[in-house]
């Protein structure tokens, strides 16, 4: 498990800790906070301590009210001392702790796993000394270990069989590493109570309380994109008609408020095929193209980060955190096809990108699936403008938001299918 002199300088420098301090940490006080969970006052182990850096981070960050540190080398454990923390350091091994079972609220763990030659059973042991609903969080390698048996997805297992629930992974250092949440349930559900819970109704024909708690943050997803339509549509349109007729011999004046008027549709009912096809007519196939695609993109960009950074705390409010982790599970299903078959559909398009940010769907798929989808829309629009065609656009724009991102997906598989094995 002991790291070779390289890798413990490494791990010591200062560039690590900056990296650890700003980026790391900042990443698992999100992940935290997403969830709720406060760690103040609480009693704390941090896992494979080091040189006690991690340790200081703990204590400034979170303020627990007891905080112990182990590391299985005596050299890190002796300068984890020296920095005169209030912390209980000590060498300890984290696949055989000797602590107390349920002792901790929070388990801190930093790279630490794959050095374990039983990791497996390093982390039962974190389980085990884990109180009932307490987390284990950190960072763990993503790529496969060249001379051992770790990788990420038997990791991912592990923590699963173990009894952990992971609530958040993320990639980290270009996919190098990944961030992990895990939290350790307060009580197994017993069969009959799982079936209560995923059950469409209740005896005496009530009404399951998760469909009704879908229903009421659905209603209000689209209350956000409907009530503006209602209040502001007709006057946005006149303005936009207005614009479009009067716009002449500015091309870059015109490129510019025509993609920001794209980029602010997710949030102002505004008649983006209308828009589109203007760029078209106004600036030609290729500028009014590009116009509309950058304009579409920057609205979806918009719209999965207001998803991500307000929607999911709201959705975790309103449906709770079981009926969210079921929405992500359908989001790795079949969120893809429901992003893509909505992109030309108004409303349901804007409703689609907020739903794929409170999902937790990775960045990339989504740009992957939203950029391509956007492509095939803008260049039927501003081709119907350029030509100043008479022509069911709609049907052509539902058309190209589905072929072009399906030919994306089926390169991208292809080329990860020719990689050649870690």
């Amino acid at each position: 498990m002991a790291m070779g002199k390289t890798e413990t300088h490494v791990v010591n420098s200062r560039i690590r800790q900056l990296f650890q301090k700003h980026y790391e940490f900042a990443i698992i006080e999100k992940h935290l906070k997403r969830h709720n969970i406060d760690l103040a006052g609480k009693t704390i182990l941090d896992a494979g301590c080091g040189s006690g850096y991690s340790t200081a981070l703990i204590l400034e960050k979170f303020q627990p009210h007891k905080l112990y540190a182990i590391d299985v080398m005596p050299e890190q454990v002796e300068v984890a001392k020296e920095r005169g923390m209030l912390a209980s350091v000590s060498i300890g091994d984290i696949a055989d702790t000797e602590f107390p079972s349920e002792q901790f609220d929070a388990v801190f763990t930093f790279g630490v796993f794959h050095h374990v030659p039983e990791w497996p059973k390093a982390v039962e042991e974190m389980v085990r000394v884990l109180k009932p609903g307490g987390v284990l969080v950190g960072g763990e390698i993503a790529k496969k270990e060249e001379n051992g048996d770790f990788e990420w997805e038997r990791f991912a297992e592990q923590l699963e069989e173990a009894g952990l629930k992971i609530i958040e992974a993320e990639r980290i250092y270009f996919g190098y590493f990944r961030s992990f949440l895990c939290r350790k349930p307060i009580s197994p559900p017993s069969d009959a109570a799982s079936e209560a819970q995923h059950a469409g109704t209740q005896e005496g024909g009530a009404p399951d309380r998760a469909a009704l708690r879908w229903s009421l943050l659905a209603g209000l997803v689209f209350a956000i994109i409907l009530v503006p339509f209602l209040l502001f549509g007709h006057q946005l349109e006149t303005w936009t008609e207005s614009f479009v007729n009067s716009a002449t011999g500015y091309p870059g004046w015109i490129a510019a408020v025509l993609g920001s008027l794209l980029a602010v549709d997710i949030l102002l009912p505004l008649p983006s095929s209308l828009i589109s096809t203007a760029a078209g007519f106004l600036l030609g196939l290729v500028r009014g193209l590009l116009t509309s695609w950058i304009g579409m993109t920057a609205s979806c960009i918009i719209g999965f980060w207001l998803g991500k950074r307000y929607g999911r705390s709201l959705a975790c409010k309103i449906v709770g955190e079981n009926e969210l982790e079921r929405l992500e599970a359908l989001s790795r299903r079949v969120g893809s096809w429901v992003i893509v078959i909505t992109r030309p559909v108004p409303m349901l398009a804007e409703a689609a990108v907020l739903f794929a940010g409170m999902s937790g769907i990775p960045m990339a798929q989504f740009l992957l699936l939203t950029v391509s989808s956007n492509l095939g829309i803008s260049a039927v629009y501003a081709a119907v403008g350029a030509l100043s065609a008479d022509a069911n656009t709609f049907l052509l724009a539902f058309a190209g938001s589905i072929l072009i991102p399906l030919v994306a997906m089926l390169l991208s598989k292809t080329f990860q299918g020719r990689r050649p094995r870690e």
